[in-house]
C-alpha cells in the first residue's frame, strides 16, 4: 500500500475486524453491526455507512465489500467472500483481526528499533547546528536581530527542505515508483533484503493458514497469500508452488522448489501435513520467522545506533573546529 493510499490501514483494519468479530460471537448480524461502528467511529462512519446501505438492499457482504475495493484490502474482501459461503463470517474475521493485529506489532517493532538513531541523528542535523550558532553568537556578542535571521531561515529552510521531501513522496507514490523503490530495496540491497524477506514469508505463511481455514482452495490461497508479500521477486518465487501442487503435490515437497522458504519451515508444514494440522503449521512456521525477522532487526538497530553515535561525534567535532576557526578569523578582522 503506497503512502497516501486510499486503502484503509493496517490500524483501522486490526480495529474493524476486532470489533466486527465481538459482535459477531454476541449474535448481533453483520449489517447491524456495521451500523453500530459506523455510529461510534467518526473516521469510518462514512464508508461504513454505504456498507449497511448496501446490505439493507439486499446485495451480499461479499458483493458490498468488493463494491469499496478500493477501501478494503483483496486478500480481507477475499476472505470474507469464501467465509461468508461457509457460514462462517465471524471466525474468519477474529482469524482477520489477529492476522492484522500481528502486521500492526510487527510495523510498530521497526519503527521502535529505528527511532532512537533517527532521532539522534534529526538531532545532529537540525539542533546541533542552531545550538553552536547561538553559543558562538552569544560568545562574539551578536545582536539578537542577527541571531532571529538566522533562525527564521534556518527553520525555514527546513521546512521547505521537508516539504520537497514529501511532495517528491506523494509524486512517487502516484507514480507506483515508491512500491517499486521498496520491492528492490527489499530485494536486492543487504541487508534489508535478508530482513524483508522473512518479514515477507512469515505473511505470506499466515495468510495462507488464515485463507485456507476459511475454507478457500489450496491454489487460490497461494495466490492471494503470496501477494501480501508486496515483494515481486518473492511473489514470483512462491508462485513456483502452484504448479506442483496442481499435480497433487503435498505442500512441502511443493515449497522444496522455493528458494526462499527456510528448511525448518518446510519441517514443520510436513509434520503439520502428517498430523492433518496443515494451518497450525503454517501459522507456527510464520511465527517461527517472525521471531527470526525481528532478531535480524534488532541487531540491524544496534549497528545502526552506533553507526549514528560515531557519526554525530564527527559532526560535533567537524563543527567545533569550524566554530574555532570562524571565531579565530571574526576576532582577527575586528
Amino acid at each position: 500500500m503506497g503512502l497516501w493510499s486510499s486503502q484503509l490501514s493496517t490500524k483501522r483494519m486490526a480495529y474493524l475486524c476486532r470489533e466486527l468479530a465481538a459482535l459477531a460471537r454476541s449474535d448481533i448480524p453483520i449489517i447491524r453491526s456495521v451500523e453500530l461502528i459506523a455510529q461510534h467511529n467518526r473516521p469510518l462512519h462514512v464508508l461504513l455507512t454505504r456498507l449497511a446501505d448496501r446490505l439493507h438492499t439486499g446485495a451480499t457482504v461479499a458483493e458490498a465489500l468488493r463494491a469499496e475495493s478500493a477501501r478494503f484490502p483483496p486478500f480481507f474482501v477475499e476472505t470474507i467472500a469464501v467465509a461468508e459461503q461457509a457460514g462462517a463470517i465471524g471466525p474468519a474475521l477474529g482469524h482477520l483481526a489477529d492476522y492484522y493485529e500481528e502486521q500492526l506489532s510487527v510495523r510498530r517493532a521497526f519503527i521502535r528499533a529505528l527511532l532512537y538513531p533517527a532521532c539522534v541523528l534529526l538531532t545532529a542535523v537540525y539542533v546541533i547546528p542552531v545550538f553552536a550558532f547561538i553559543v558562538l553568537a552569544t560568545y562574539q556578542e551578536l545582536p539578537s536581530s542577527a541571531i532571529g535571521h538566522f533562525l527564521v531561515r534556518f527553520f525555514g529552510g527546513v521546512a521547505v527542505q521537508w516539504l520537497i521531501i514529501l511532495a517528491v513522496l506523494r509524486i512517487l507514490s502516484w507514480l507506483g515508483l515508491l512500491r517499486r523503490l521498496r520491492g528492490f530495496v527489499a530485494g536486492h540491497v543487504p541487508p534489508f533484503n535478508k530482513l524483508f524477506r522473512r518479514f515477507a514469508i512469515a505473511r505470506f505463511l499466515r495468510g495462507f493458514a488464515l485463507q485456507l481455514d476459511s475454507g478457500l482452495s489450496v491454489g487460490p490461497s497461494l495466490r492471494n497469500a503470496a501477494a501480501l508479500t508486496e515483494i515481486p521477486a518473492v511473489q514470483r518465487d512462491l508462485l513456483r508452488a502452484v504448479a506442483s501442487i496442481q499435480q497433487g503435490r503435498p505442500l512441502h515437497e511443493a515449497f522444496t522448489h522455493v528458494r526462499r522458504m527456510p528448511p525448518l519451515a518446510l519441517e514443520m508444514l510436513h509434520t503439520g501435513e502428517q498430523a492433518g494440522r496443515v494451518g497450525d503449521a503454517l501459522k507456527r512456521a510464520g511465527d517461527y520467522l517472525n521471531d527470526q525477522a525481528n532478531h535480524t532487526l534488532r541487531i540491524i538497530a544496534r549497528v545502526a545506533e552506533a553507526v549514528t553515535i560515531v557519526l554525530v561525534a564527527v559532526m560535533i567535532f567537524g563543527g567545533c573546529r569550524i566554530a574555532t576557526v570562524l571565531s579565530a578569523a571574526w576576532t582577527t578582522a575586528h
